[in-house]
């Protein structure tokens, strides 16, 4: 019947606060995990790097015999 005459009962808005709230930690997440995948990446590509030269270093001109 309200719906009819055109009343209808007042929706409080939660506002737009918590919606940008939201999007701006959801943002915040992902490049935080965007930038930990980098760095764990660089750290993998220097350690590789490390562990060959040590093995360069270590076994240059030989080969170990199990």
């Amino acid at each position: 019947f309200q719906a009819e005459d055109g009343i209808r009962d007042l929706v409080r808005s939660r506002g737009l606060g918590d919606v940008y709230k939201r999007q701006i930690m959801c943002i915040k997440w992902f490049f935080d995990d965007l930038f930990g995948l980098i760095k764990n990446w660089f750290f993998l590509q220097q350690y590789k790097r490390h562990l060959a030269k040590r093995i360069e270093k270590n076994n240059f001109g030989r080969r170990e015999e199990w």
